[in-house]
């Protein structure tokens, strides 16, 4: 979602920089499959059936511009979209050659792609950061459940081999976690708190 809107803010403003009668973007996943893209025309924006595939990819594949001028009637420009991490796809644009029309720039149109893949990358940047991010959250809460689960069959060992004392490490960690809220202890340090409790006459399965 967040790349499908990016590509129309990319094509939009290339659109109105260039003057063009048409741009489009493609961008690509890391495996070459399209992502998003979109065409602007006069009509407005919308999806592309008349991306010019071959030039994009020869522009993505040799990471240069390739600007074509056929006759006095339009230029045809394509730029990769890219940084040293990464190629995301490209932009392309037909541009009329009209009489007292000042000519795009080629430069203007390479640092407006640069600063796409700039943009793009940051934004992807932070989606995996934030995958990742979650990711470990979740391996830690599974690793912590998981310690608890061994506490609780120790435990559980220990009721086995004395029933005297069923029940009452569970009753003191119970007991301490209490204290322990009671007196504004973090969680960190309530759980330290009631695994430690769990294990303090661990030394009995022995």
């Amino acid at each position: 979602g967040e790349l499908k809107g990016a590509a129309l803010d990319i094509a939009q403003t290339a659109h109105k920089l260039a003057k063009g009668s048409v741009t489009g973007i493609v961008l690509f996943t890391a495996d070459g499959k399209i992502e998003a893209e979109v065409e602007v025309d006069a009509n407005g924006a919308h999806t592309g059936f008349n991306h010019p595939m071959d030039t994009i990819q020869q522009a993505v594949n040799s990471g240069q511009m390739i600007y074509l001028s056929q006759g006095h009637s339009v230029t045809h420009v394509c730029l990769p979209i890219q940084t040293p991490i990464r190629k995301y796809g490209a932009l392309w644009m037909n541009i009329p050659d009209e009489q007292g029309h000042k000519p795009t720039n080629p430069a203007d149109l390479q640092t407006l792609a640069n600063q796409a893949a700039i943009a793009l990358e940051r934004s992807l940047l932070l989606v995996e950061s934030q995958l990742q991010a979650r990711e470990i959250k979740s391996a830690y809460d599974t690793l912590e459940a998981t310690y608890d689960q061994t506490l609780a069959a120790l435990m559980s060992a220990l009721d086995a081999r004395d029933r005297e004392t069923e029940g009452h490490s569970l009753r003191v960690s119970n007991l301490a976690g209490k204290l322990g809220e009671a007196i504004g202890l973090p969680y960190h340090e309530l759980k330290a708190l009631e695994r430690g409790s769990l294990l303090h006459v661990i030394g009995m399965i022995g």
